[in-house]
């Protein structure tokens, strides 16, 4: 049976155009919000803006960073 490191968001940040990702290894992932949910490509700059840890409360979007990390493999 193979496990799945579980990774930790150390930090998170947004752009115009991408979520990035400062990892609890210190990797840095820059991901396109099209390529992490819908609902935050869609969203304003300022609704990205107000995130809490993975989660975005004017949109009610949660992400994990397991599933981001699948996402742009």
């Amino acid at each position: 049976m193979q496990t799945t490191k579980t990774h930790l968001a150390k930090k998170i940040r947004t752009t115009k155009d991408h979520l990035v990702l400062v990892l609890d290894d210190d990797r840095v992932r820059k991901i396109r919000w099209t390529r992490c949910s819908e609902r935050l490509a869609e969203a304003s700059a300022q609704e990205r803006q107000h995130a809490y840890g993975i989660h975005w409360p004017l949109i009610d979007e949660d992400l994990t960073v397991n599933g981001i990390l699948r996402q742009v493999k």
